[in-house]
C-alpha cells in the first residue's frame, strides 16, 4: 500500500484523541511483532515506528490514498507508473497530427485510434486519388498523387513568331485541390526589321483616287437587243498588291499594275417596264492588308414622255413622238406650251399611279387630267410596254410648268 495512514492512541489515557501519523515513504512492508511496528525504508533498512515501552499501541491501520501534493519523492521513483507512461506517445509528436476530419463536408474520415501505428494508405479526397495519407512507424504523411500532378516549375523560352501553350483556366474542388488545368496555344508576334519599322512610320493606307467609266452615262434607255461596251479606268495613291474588279457580265483577271479594264459587249433586256441596275465594284489591297473599294452603278430604264398635241393620244399611239426624258422614277416638273392643245404625261405603268398634279402656282390640277393605260412602243427598244397616260380633259393655251408627283 503506497500511501497509508497509521493512527496511534495512548492506552493510559482512555478517551484521548487519536494522534494521526501520515506516512509517504514509498512502498511499505508492515510487520507487527511483540508490540512493535516495523517498516522497510528505500534501502531496505528496518525502521521502528512504535515501542510497547511507551505504552502506545496501533489501534487502526487504514488503506487510504494521501492528499495530492503531499506525497514525497519524485515521479521517476514510481517505477510502475513510469513504465506505464513510457508506453504512451509524447504530446510533442502530435503537434501536426490530424486525428479526425469527419466534420469536413465531402472529405474522408481519418481516425488514428487505437491503431494509428499500423502501416496503411487512406484516400481522403472522395476516391479521386489526388491526396493520400500514409502512416509508417507512427509518422503520418500527406502526399499528392503523382498521377494527377505534374511539375510546374518548367519554363518555355519562346521567340517572336513561336507558338507556346499558356495556362488559361485552373479549376479546383471545395477543398482547394486542383482538379483541372486548361492551356491554349499563343503565337508570339513577329518583330519587324528596322527597315519595316521605318516604312511603317511613313505608311499611308491605300486609297482609290479615281474610278471612272466610259461612256460616263449612268442611266441608259432600254435598247432592245443592242449591246453596250464600257471601259473602266482607275488610279490609287500607292501601288496595290492585288486588284479585283467585280463585274455582272464577266470575270476580269487583273494584275497589280493594271489601271484599266475593257468590259466585253453585253446587252440588257427588260419587257416589264421596271428599272434594271448593275454594279461594278473595284477593290484594291496593299502590302499591309489595308483595302479600299469604289463602285459604279449603271441603270437601264424606259423613258418618260410629255408634251402637247391636238390629237387624242390616249390609246398610246403617238405618245412616243412627244418629248422624251430618260430618267428614273420620281417627281417630275415639265413646261407645257399648249396652243389650244391637249397636255400629256406618260410613263411605264409599273411605276404606279400619280398622287397629285399641280400647276406653277402649286394649285392642284389632278381633276383636270384623266388617266389611261395603253401600250406604248418606245422608238429605241422597239417593243410595246404598258404605260400610264395622263391627258388633260380639255385643250388649253396656258403655258406654264406642271409638277407630276408619285
Amino acid at each position: 500500500m503506497p500511501f497509508a495512514k497509521i493512527i496511534v492512541t495512548n492506552s493510559t489515557t482512555p478517551g484521548a484523541q487519536p494522534n494521526p501519523l501520515d506516512l509517504s515513504i514509498g512502498e511499505l512492508t508492515l510487520n507487527a511483532a511483540d508490540g512493535r511496528l516495523f517498516a522497510l525504508s528505500n534501502d531496505n533498512t528496518v525502521v521502528k515506528l512504535a515501542d510497547k515501552n511507551y505504552e502506545s499501541r496501533i489501534t487502526t491501520l487504514e488503506n487510504n490514498p494521501g492528499i495530492w501534493g503531499s506525497i514525497s519523492g519524485t515521479l521517476s521513483n514510481q517505477i510502475d507508473l513510469t513504465n506505464a507512461l513510457n508506453t504512451k506517445l509524447n504530446t510533442s509528436a502530435l503537434s501536426n497530427a490530424v486525428f479526425n476530419t469527419e466534420g469536413i463536408t465531402g472529405g474522408a474520415k481519418i481516425t488514428l485510434s487505437p491503431n494509428y501505428g499500423i502501416d496503411a494508405d487512406f484516400d481522403i479526397v472522395s476516391g479521386n486519388n489526388q491526396l493520400t495519407v500514409t502512416t509508417v512507424d507512427d509518422i503520418i504523411t500527406l502526399q499528392h498523387s503523382s498521377i494527377n500532378r505534374t511539375n510546374t516549375n518548367d519554363s518555355v523560352q519562346g521567340v517572336h513568331g513561336d507558338s507556346v501553350n499558356v495556362i488559361t483556366e485552373v479549376t479546383s474542388n471545395s477543398f482547394g485541390h486542383l482538379t483541372g488545368v486548361k492551356t491554349t496555344a499563343l503565337t508570339l508576334p513577329s518583330v519587324q526589321s528596322i527597315e519595316d519599322r521605318l516604312d511603317a512610320l511613313e505608311y499611308v493606307p491605300i486609297d482609290i483616287t479615281s474610278f471612272a467609266v466610259s461612256p460616263s452615262t449612268t442611266i441608259y434607255e432600254f435598247a432592245g437587243s443592242s449591246t453596250y461596251d464600257l471601259d473602266f479606268s482607275w488610279s490609287t495613291n500607292t501601288t496595290p498588291n492585288t486588284i479585283t474588279l467585280t463585274s455582272p457580265f464577266s470575270s476580269p483577271t487583273l494584275t497589280s499594275a493594271d489601271t484599266t479594264y475593257d468590259e466585253p459587249a453585253f446587252s440588257v433586256v427588260n419587257s416589264t417596264g421596271a428599272e434594271v441596275s448593275h454594279t461594278w465594284t473595284l477593290t484594291v489591297i496593299d502590302s499591309q492588308s489595308s483595302s479600299d473599294s469604289s463602285s459604279k452603278i449603271i441603270r437601264w430604264v424606259y423613258p418618260f414622255f410629255y408634251g402637247v398635241d391636238s390629237s387624242d393620244l390616249s390609246s398610246g399611239t403617238g405618245i412616243q413622238n412627244l418629248t422624251k426624258s430618260v430618267s428614273r422614277k420620281g417627281d417630275k416638273t415639265f413646261l407645257m406650251n399648249p396652243d389650244w392643245e391637249f397636255m400629256y404625261f406618260a410613263y411605264p405603268a409599273t411605276y404606279g399611279d400619280l398622287s397629285i398634279i399641280t400647276d406653277a402656282t402649286g394649285f392642284p390640277q389632278m381633276s383636270s387630267f384623266t388617266k389611261y393605260t395603253a401600250d406604248v412602243t418606245p422608238p429605241v427598244s422597239g417593243a410595246p410596254i404598258s404605260y400610264n397616260i395622263y391627258k388633260s380633259n380639255s385643250v388649253t393655251q396656258i403655258n406654264q410648268n406642271y409638277q407630276f408627283k408619285f
